[in-house]
């Protein structure tokens, strides 16, 4: 089977990208900031699956998602498994979210964070315990409010070096 051309194109974009999104998820906030904060490393790789039509490489997926885990110091395979479940979906479902308009594509990308939100919380809750307030939820909805610039201020760049979606 041939690899995809297109990822190998953007390759050096793409790992550029994915450093630029791993240094936000590490900085520093406020404690009562700290359940806002995107999921940047997932945003990134959805966007990245969208721009490359659905053929976003799982075992990369997977690797960023155990360096993650290592940045943060999270249990090891949370965040992977959890990134795979997510791009594993926006991979499947390429076809219809591409075409989406841009609202509705967001309550797509909304409803797969969420999803990687609620393996992480199940993870952690089995771990730790669960904690008992709804400010979990925090970065599905902040995803929510930021997709829409998102998206929009990456696909313009793609668009000029024609790998948008």
């Amino acid at each position: 089977m041939r690899p995809n051309s297109q990822v190998f194109t953007a390759w050096p974009l793409l790992l550029f990208t994915l450093l630029v999104a791993s240094a936000l998820a590490l900085l520093p906030l406020s404690p009562w900031l700290t359940w806002c904060r995107p999921d940047w490393l997932l945003l990134m790789l959805c966007f990245w699956a969208l721009t490359l039509e659905g053929k976003f490489p799982l075992g990369l997926v997977f690797i960023v998602g155990c360096y993650h885990d290592l940045l943060l110091g999270s249990c090891f395979g949370m965040h992977a498994l959890a990134y795979l479940t997510a791009i594993h979906c926006v991979n499947t479902f390429y076809s219809r979210i591409g075409y989406y308009p841009l609202a509705q594509q967001t309550l797509m990308i909304t409803l797969f964070v969420g999803m990687s939100e609620l393996i992480q919380l199940w993870i952690t809750a089995a771990k730790v315990g669960y904690p008992h307030h709804l400010l979990v939820w925090g970065t599905t909805v902040i995803t929510l409010l930021i997709w829409p610039l998102f998206a929009g201020l990456f696909q313009d760049d793609m668009k000029r070096s024609k790998l948008a979606y």
